[in-house]
């Protein structure tokens, strides 16, 4: 998934090279509803995900880790001064929406439920773009704790909730893998991703 960043698996994918050197692997990303689409036409066998509503129920997940979601702040910014920042008074700043997120639907009913409009200034598909104007002071963004980022970005955390995805390697339910993709499969879930 276009979301997730690489330095959680970079460990894990060497480790996996070393000691099946014979093994293949393509890493390509895409939204959630074009992996799922991949997954179930057979042309992809996994993918690493994360779901915010139920999951279909023609595919099964291995939970891999949880990762938290973070505000990202230009360095400038007033909330530097600060330890964690309410949700509802984060969704009043100048916002840089993540058109890719998974969870940008959760992040717009939440703000909403608390009598809040979410101050749209920017919207991109592109990781890269949003954090590059979250440094340059165009807005703050909420993005997961893992994600690579650019200079002049500080994150904080929510003060009144801990808002968390659960990333997954995600497969068909009913097909068998080919040898490969079980052994990957295999790896990860005896992998240590803390």
């Amino acid at each position: 998934m276009c979301t997730i960043g690489p330095a959680r698996f970079l460990g894990f994918l060497g480790e996996f090279r070393l000691t099946h050197p014979h093994h293949q692997i393509q890493v390509a990303d895409c939204p959630v509803n074009a992996l799922v689409a991949q997954l179930l036409s057979g042309s992809l066998d996994l993918a690493v995900m994360a779901l915010p509503d139920q999951a279909d129920a023609r595919l099964k997940s291995q939970l891999l880790y949880r990762e938290g979601f973070r505000i990202a702040i230009p360095v400038g910014h007033p909330f530097n001064d600060r330890e964690s920042i309410p949700l509802a008074e984060a969704g009043r700043e100048p916002h840089l929406l993540r058109e890719s997120c998974e969870y940008k639907g959760y992040w717009l009913n939440e703000i909403h439920h608390l009598g809040v409009e979410l101050p749209v200034a920017f919207r991109s598909e592109r990781e890269d773009w949003i954090q590059t104007m979250v440094a340059g002071g165009f807005g703050i963004s909420f993005v997961p704790e893992f994600s690579p980022l650019v200079p002049g970005i500080n994150l904080r955390p929510f003060s009144d909730r801990m808002i968390e995805r659960e990333v997954s390697l995600v497969y068909v339910a009913d097909a068998a893998l080919n040898p490969s993709a079980e052994k990957f499969a295999r790896f990860a879930a005896g992998w240590t991703w803390n």
